[in-house]
């Protein structure tokens, strides 16, 4: 199931449920749940992706943080990446037999435009472990 963040905060404390293998969208603060498992998303941590009409050296990256609980407890808060990955970074975290992945990070920064920390929407997806 894809979902769109509500703008009208009726979905606020509430999880969206998720489909595995579907990917879904999450607007700061938002959670979605998938079986046991509920997926929140904290904030983008890091944002140094090459803006919109800039040149840049380095095509940067992304890193969103998001906390993980199963019934309750909290299984962790994990930071994912996409981009340019250095070392440390990952784009996708195993939990409790799944694969939490990162897909994108919106709005794309554009030269001259500041992102507001609770603007950011993240696209992500739950698929089966290996």
């Amino acid at each position: 199931m894809t979902t769109e963040p509500s703008d009208t905060g009726e979905n606020e404390g509430q999880a969206i449920l998720v489909t595995l293998g579907e990917p879904f969208r999450l607007a700061v603060g938002e959670s979605a749940a998938i079986g046991e498992l509920a997926i929140m998303f904290i904030e983008v941590s890091e944002d140094s992706r090459c803006p919109q009409g800039a040149r840049c050296v380095w095509a940067g990256q992304a890193k969103a943080r998001v906390r993980v609980e199963k019934g309750g407890a909290l299984l962790g808060e994990y930071e994912l990446t996409i981009g340019v990955m250095r070392e440390g970074d990952v784009g996708e975290v195993e939990i409790d037999g799944l694969l939490l992945g990162l897909l994108g990070v919106e709005p794309y920064p554009k030269l001259d435009e500041q992102i507001e920390a609770g603007e950011y929407v993240v696209e992500m997806v739950v698929e089966p472990g290996g």
